[in-house]
């Protein structure tokens, strides 16, 4: 069972985990039992994110704070426990999907909008016309509308999920995502803004037409 809905952008005070990683080092079993409950919830949206599967969401986590009882006298405190959990646990899920990814992903290029020589938006009138921007976030998050979202998430290359879950799901900073990703803030911009582009594609083509019909391009 996950625990309790952990606080998102921001990580526990740096002492208590210190605290609570000196205590793991003496393999105080309560000391992982409290890192747990801390981050357990944390590392299982984040994989569940990227997997797309709860069973193999539930591994990671098991994984990650297994690999932090094995290696805790490696760890040498230069990045927060938190990022380096993240990290654990991003890596383990875009490995879990490695072999997978032609199961439902498509190229990002085909979620992306494209355009027309006189710069107009190209596709269906009604995508054009769209504006879903005001649309209340609980009707998006519930119902259809959430299923269409989910299903646009499960579409998109792992690693672009692994970005949107980072920054837009668990608000967390360029910085921190980088560090997790083993990537250079301008790359982490740059990809994030794609992600983005390309699930406002999908939903606008979803939701904008109010069909729930319509699909990505074969």
């Amino acid at each position: 069972m996950m625990a309790p809905e952990a606080a998102k952008g921001r990580f526990a005070e740096p002492a208590a985990d210190v605290a609570l990683v000196a205590r793991l080092r003496a393999r105080d079993d309560s000391a992982l039992e409290a890192l747990m409950e801390r981050y357990s919830s944390r590392l299982y949206r984040v994989a569940f994110g990227i997997t797309r599967n709860h069973a193999e969401a539930e591994e990671v986590v098991q994984d990650a704070f297994l690999a932090l009882f094995r290696k805790i006298d490696a760890f040498e405190g230069r990045s927060a426990l938190g990022t380096w959990l993240y990290r654990v646990a991003a890596n383990a899920a875009l490995i879990k999907r490695r072999g997978k990814r032609g199961e439902l992903e498509v190229s990002l290029e085909d979620c992306l909008p494209t355009f027309l020589a006189d710069g107009h938006r190209e596709g269906d009138r009604a995508w054009v016309l769209a504006d879903w921007s005001n649309t209340p976030e609980d009707e998006l998050l519930s119902g259809e509308a959430r299923e269409i979202l989910e299903a646009a998430l499960d579409r998109l290359p792992e690693h672009y999920r692994a970005l949107l879950v980072l920054r837009d799901v668990e608000e967390l900073s360029n910085e921190q995502v980088a560090e997790i990703l083993g990537e250079s803030v301008a790359s982490v911009k740059s990809r994030l803004h794609r992600a983005r582009m390309a699930l406002r594609e999908v939903l606008t083509r979803r939701l904008g037409h109010g069909h729930p019909d319509l699909a990505y391009p074969a």
